[in-house]
């Protein structure tokens, strides 16, 4: 028997064990946090990522989120961190996006 729950309880590493510190997010706002991370890496258009009207629950209104002025040494790393992992990134959306496909048209939801 599966047992789902309504929370995910986030786990730190902090060096030489994993702890849980009273981390917990709903599991709508796991699924928000991955549409976000989407938009973010993704979607994003003259340094601008538009948040279109309802796409996270409760959220009435589009908006607007620029990205945010950092040092070039910040830029710098980002790129390069970005450079290194974004195939990685793309094939676990990827997935993720196959998977809902599959869902899907077995009429899943």
């Amino acid at each position: 028997m599966l047992l789902l729950l309504s929370y995910l309880i986030i786990l730190r590493h902090t060096g030489d064990k994993w702890t849980r510190q009273a981390e917990e997010l709903p599991l709508h706002r796991v699924i928000d946090s991955t549409i976000f991370l989407t938009k973010v890496l993704l979607d994003e258009s003259d340094d601008v990522i538009e948040i279109e009207r309802d796409l996270f629950l409760d959220q009435h209104s589009g908006i607007q989120i620029a990205k945010e002025k950092c040092s070039e040494s910040d830029a710098s790393s980002y790129e390069n961190y970005l450079s290194d992992n974004m195939p990685m990134l793309k094939s676990r959306l990827k997935s993720l996006y196959l998977l809902l496909d599959g869902l899907e048209k077995k009429g899943k939801f």
